[in-house]
């Protein structure tokens, strides 16, 4: 599963992180070497540190996306209950995948906001950094 979710997600991750660097502005990086660093040292000390935020965004938004998927998995994995997402399992609780049973709305409701808090967490203690972030990116200093 990870081969497959690699690709989508190292490309958005590279545009987000692009757009990240390009916003901070190049006379940071040209002080920090006139101070006697290397141009590998500011980018370390100087341009990694302001793109922090936004490297915990696309990872935050790259986990995410990997926990909700269901195509993916379903498609890939199905066969092996062993191997079966929290998005499979709760269609199958539900009785969505099950066609010989009517379906169970109640149970998926409930089974999605249950498989909503650690993600609703995750965001909660990220919070401050993914404003930085957010900001960064729109150009807001």
């Amino acid at each position: 599963m990870i081969l497959a979710y690699t690709p989508g997600t190292s490309i958005f991750a590279a545009f987000i992180a692009k757009l990240s660097i390009d916003s901070i502005p190049s006379s940071y990086e040209e002080i920090a070497m006139t101070d006697g660093l290397s141009r590998f040292g500011a980018f370390l000390r100087i341009v990694m540190r302001l793109a922090l935020p936004v490297v915990a965004l696309t990872a935050l938004l790259g986990f995410t996306g990997a926990y909700l998927d269901f195509a993916l998995a379903y498609s890939f994995i199905l066969p092996n209950v062993k191997l079966w997402t929290a998005t499979i399992g709760l269609y199958y609780m539900a009785g969505l995948l099950n066609y010989a049973s009517a379906p169970s709305y109640n149970l998926f409701a409930a089974g999605a906001v249950i498989m909503g808090i650690p993600l609703m967490a995750l965001f909660i203690v990220s919070q401050r950094m993914m404003t930085r972030a957010y900001s960064n990116l729109a150009g807001v200093k």
